[in-house]
């Protein structure tokens, strides 16, 4: 499982890492809880037009969408039921819980990787191939 660390102002995350169509599709879907200081950074091919969608999701959202120069340029609340946002020329997006994204638009983003290359290949626009998400190992409370 691919781990990354995120700081943003005062703020640092641990997040997994999903690059693929597949992982992106699935998200934080089915999960029941996300821990405080937890997320899932989006990883795209490049800066792109991206909409993100609140599809089976059971609690409430940040959305932090960052650009290719890592900056914060869009942070939206999504709760269960409110299906999607959309945000021009994204290269990430960063999912923690509701609250935990406040006043962080125009901030700078440190994206740490917890293994090689994975974000960097995204930086250069490189067409990626990273592992399915795996939930366990204490990121994440599945329902079963």
């Amino acid at each position: 499982m691919q781990t990354a660390k995120i700081n943003i102002k005062d703020k640092t995350f641990s997040a997994v890492v999903v690059d693929t169509e597949e992982s992106r599709q699935i998200g934080l879907s089915n999960t029941d809880h996300l821990p405080s200081g937890k997320g899932m950074l989006f990883v795209f091919d490049g800066p792109q037009d991206v909409t993100m969608n609140m599809v089976s999701m059971a609690f409430p959202l940040d959305m932090i969408f960052i650009d290719a120069d890592d900056t914060v340029i869009a942070v939206r609340q999504l709760r269960p039921g409110r299906y999607d946002t959309s945000v021009d020329n994204v290269a990430y997006v960063l999912e923690v819980n509701a609250g935990e994204g406040s006043n962080l638009v125009g901030e700078k983003v440190i994206i740490e990787e917890t293994s090689k290359g994975v974000i960097g290949a995204a930086r250069k626009g490189a067409k990626l191939n990273l592992i399915k998400i795996f939930r366990q190992g204490g990121l994440f409370i599945n329902r079963r």
